[in-house]
């Protein structure tokens, strides 16, 4: 009997195709096919492909197609290439853009002006300067079209760098009005306002843009007035993020958080950062921070733990990387955050005591990332992880191709589920050897590899030989630049057979994409 065609209303259907909406590769691979099911399916995904595209040269030469006619104008004098009798395109693709990174737009603008065939001529002290008008006059058209057009901005990626100059005087309320992450970079050595005038005025004019704001990045001393200014102007700010700011600039910035921001700020991040009794007390005083990392950071000494231990924090996720001062501190840390810690990332911030010590206090940790660049914490790692039985989550970034890292293996809690390996694959007989070892019914497995040196259908048949054995693997993320271009039947063979067994192969775009 034919079953009888059900067609589901057409609000339901854009629920479900929004419902796949995010930053995956692989969805936003499978949204573009869907684009030529119907017309309708068409008007749902063209926005959400079009929110945080992948700003290259071809994205540029849509965004160019979308220009009005005063804005072609500005472009007459260069004599560019742009069809004039061409339809106008079949979207506003502008105006669906939420995320805007000024430097993706500068790299894009000249590889779309050195595929039209304009050559970047150059003086070893100098670019030609008729090379920056032209520059300066693609991007000020393309931004002038986007504050234009755009409905809700939610992300502006600021770097102010010498080599790419400064952004157009051009700003909108209705774009920048729902901003709600603003990243501001520092890369040049000498920022000075005359250069980068245009960002810093609107560095100045944010607060009056947009009091939305949820996280903050900035990298950088200068500017810190502006910095204090914004924050106190936001009615909601939840992380902030911080780095390679002067001792003397960080103590008033923290002030302006614990002032504004204490009840609703819950991540604090952290890099180059040199702290003292008052900022650590500042800290303390955030009594909302679920999430606090430490990264490169200096100045605490072992008398501040008892600040920590009076802290108003009940942190559940904690990074500590590379920091220079006592161990004390990290246990006070650990002691402090006790049995709400779910979440731990360990550098070399580590040592037997500290893992006793995380193992006595925390005992409900669900996901561990941890580096190895020494193997003689690895017996007393085995006894912290197989004391875990909460654990779903194992992040292994080996930096020295450890030979003794397959005795993790045998101390693997049965809760795992996720084990994600980033490290030197040039040893196969260790690879092999944990995998043989290793007993838990793992869900899912990612290899992101540190070096390409090293034979690809070896590691796929470790795995498929395990995903035989434990019945239970349901995806494997396999690192982009680790696949190789064209399979070979061996590796095809083996690809075939992890599919044989359920096994879902996702590719890895970045570390951190799974």
């Amino acid at each position: 009997m034919k079953m009888p065609t059900i067609f589901l209303p057409n609000d339901v259907q854009y629920l479900i195709i929004t419902f796949l909406d995010n930053d995956d590769y692989g969805t936003k691979f499978i949204l573009y096919k869907y684009l030529f099911v119907n017309r309708f399916w068409c008007r749902c995904i063209i926005p959400i492909l079009w929110r945080r595209p992948r700003i290259d040269a071809r994205v540029i030469r849509t965004y160019l197609s979308c220009l009005n006619h005063d804005e072609l104008k500005t472009l007459i004098p260069f004599q560019i290439n742009l069809p004039a009798n061409n339809p106008p395109p079949l979207f506003e693709y502008g105006k669906f853009l939420e995320t805007i990174k000024i430097s993706d737009i500068n790299k894009s603008v000249k590889s779309w002006l050195s595929k039209e065939g304009y050559k970047i001529e150059t003086y070893w002290y100098k670019r030609i300067e008729s090379w920056d008008y032209l520059m300066n006059s693609v991007k000020t058209v393309i931004w002038r079209m986007l504050m234009r057009k755009c409905r809700r901005i939610t992300s502006i990626d600021l770097k102010l760098e010498q080599a790419e100059g400064d952004i157009p005087d051009i700003y909108s309320k209705r774009a920048i009005y729902y901003l709600k992450d603003f990243n501001f970079n520092i890369l040049s050595g000498e920022c000075k306002e005359k250069v980068y005038k245009n960002s810093i005025e609107l560095l100045r004019r944010l607060p009056l843009l947009s009091t939305g704001l949820k996280h903050i990045l900035w990298n950088g001393s200068l500017y810190s007035d502006l910095l204090v200014n914004l924050i106190q102007t936001q009615n909601g700010l939840e992380t902030f993020n911080i780095s390679q700011m002067s001792f003397r600039s960080n103590l008033t910035v923290l002030s302006s958080l614990r002032d504004t921001q204490s009840t609703t700020l819950t991540c604090f991040f952290a890099s180059h950062v040199h702290f003292n009794k008052t900022s650590i007390q500042i800290i303390g005083s955030l009594h909302n921070l679920k999430t606090l990392s430490l990264s490169y950071c200096a100045g605490l000494e072992p008398k501040h733990s008892e600040i920590i231990s009076r802290a108003l924090f009940r942190l559940n996720k904690l990074i500590l990387r590379h920091n220079s001062w006592y161990f004390k501190v990290d246990l006070a840390l650990f002691e402090k955050a006790g049995q709400s810690l779910r979440s731990i990332t360990l550098y070399d911030n580590f040592s037997s005591e500290i893992i006793r010590k995380v193992h006595k206090h925390c005992p409900n940790i669900k996901k561990m990332i941890i580096y190895i660049e020494s193997s003689m914490h690895i017996p007393s790692f085995g006894t912290w992880i197989s004391g875990l039985q909460n654990l779903h989550t194992l992040v292994i970034i080996d930096a020295i191709a450890c030979s003794r890292i397959s005795e993790l293996a045998e101390k693997l809690p049965k809760s795992l589920q996720h084990l994600k390996y980033h490290g030197n694959l040039t040893s196969i007989d260790v690879f092999s050897k944990f995998f043989e070892l290793c007993m838990v019914p793992l869900d899912t497995i990612s290899i992101y590899p540190i070096s390409f040196n090293y034979v690809f259908d070896q590691y796929i048949s470790v795995i498929s030989e395990f995903a035989i054995r434990i019945k239970s693997l349901k995806r494997l993320f396999l690192s982009r630049r680790a696949i190789p271009k064209q399979w070979q039947p061996q590796e095809l063979e083996l690809k075939k057979e992890l599919e044989k067994q359920g096994v879902d192969l996702r590719i890895l775009f970045t570390f951190y994409d799974d």
